[in-house]
């Protein structure tokens, strides 16, 4: 049984589950004091892509940044809610509100009041579609720092004794979805991809074994970054998708800043020693890169999130 029974109304366009997307959905207390008829967000797909408290407070910048397209209710609550939640998803719909009518259970509404604030939050919809499409996400960009700090979180504490990927690693896996994010369409990168990426590299640096980085306070373990080596930002010119293992290097800081930022010339090495080593899995993965092309992208500045 659900803690915070729900009742949700979807724009098929926009999400078809409550674990996804934004949708307004009448939210009833776990301890059944009342509910809310709520314009919402869907939570799990958070807590999937970020760690517990960076999902927590995207939710809600971006519940906050939502608000600010259109006028609420003088009789709304905006923003955050009181479910009286005691798991994880009830605090994540607390938090992911953008704006709510609440009704006590000893002081129910009438229907045409019920009626009246549904229309209201279906305008609002109906505004949040207009302006941002399927997804809330352009109103509050991950940033690399956010991204990389879920990537740690959602790793295993306990590190892989086998540095070859494993035949579930290579494969071929679709192209990942298309976001607005700064005013332009990005590929959304899946944290749990970079993860399998680490674990393989046993959290050390790839361009140096013996690297100097340092333990994180979270999982006690190296502290490293993901980084793709056939960069995101030439995901169009490929068939398949490059957020896979096969194509993600584990980095110290300081060989992550140099491959995106240095001039060619210091890290043209580094990248021919690194496509020779990924070649074949990167084949298997659906990713042919010749080292011409590779050094080709790494001529100039890649933006963070490539």
């Amino acid at each position: 049984m659900a803690r915070i029974p729900w009742v949700a109304i979807f724009n098929r366009k926009v999400t078809t589950t409550a674990q996804d997307g934004y949708y307004i959905v009448l939210l009833f207390s776990e301890d059944m004091s009342g509910c809310y008829l709520s314009l919402n967000q869907g939570f799990t797909r958070f807590e999937k892509q970020y760690s517990s408290g960076i999902a927590q407070y995207k939710i809600k910048q971006i519940a906050k940044s939502a608000q600010k397209l259109f006028s609420t209710n003088l009789n709304a609550i905006v923003g955050e809610i009181s479910l009286a939640a005691s798991g994880d998803l009830g605090k994540g719909y607390q938090l992911g509100a953008i704006e709510s009518f609440f009704y006590k259970r000893d002081s129910l509404p009438t229907e045409q009041k019920i009626i009246s604030d549904f229309k209201e939050l279906l305008n609002h919809y109906d505004c949040l579609v207009d302006i941002c499409g399927i997804s809330l996400d352009s109103l509050c960009p991950a940033s690399e720092y956010q991204f990389q700090m879920s990537v740690i979180e959602k790793a295993k504490g306990k590190r892989r004794s086998n540095k070859n990927f494993a035949a579930d690693y290579i494969k071929k896996v679709s192209v990942p979805e298309k976001i607005l994010l700064k005013g332009q369409h990005k590929y959304v990168r899946d944290p749990a991809m970079s993860v399998i990426a680490l674990e393989n590299a046993n959290f050390k640096c790839e361009l140096g074994l013996d690297h100097m980085t340092f333990t994180t306070s979270s999982k006690k373990l190296p502290y490293v970054e993901a980084h793709h080596l056939v960069p995101m930002g030439q995901q169009d010119f490929f068939q398949y998708s490059l957020d896979v293992p096969a194509n993600i290097i584990a980095l110290c800081p300081l060989c992550h800043r140099l491959l995106h930022h240095a001039v060619l010339s210091e890290k043209k090495e580094y990248l021919s020693n690194l496509l020779s080593r990924r070649k074949n899995a990167l084949q298997e993965s659906g990713i042919c890169v010749s080292q011409e092309n590779l050094l080709s992208y790494y001529d100039k500045d890649l933006l963070e999130e490539d």
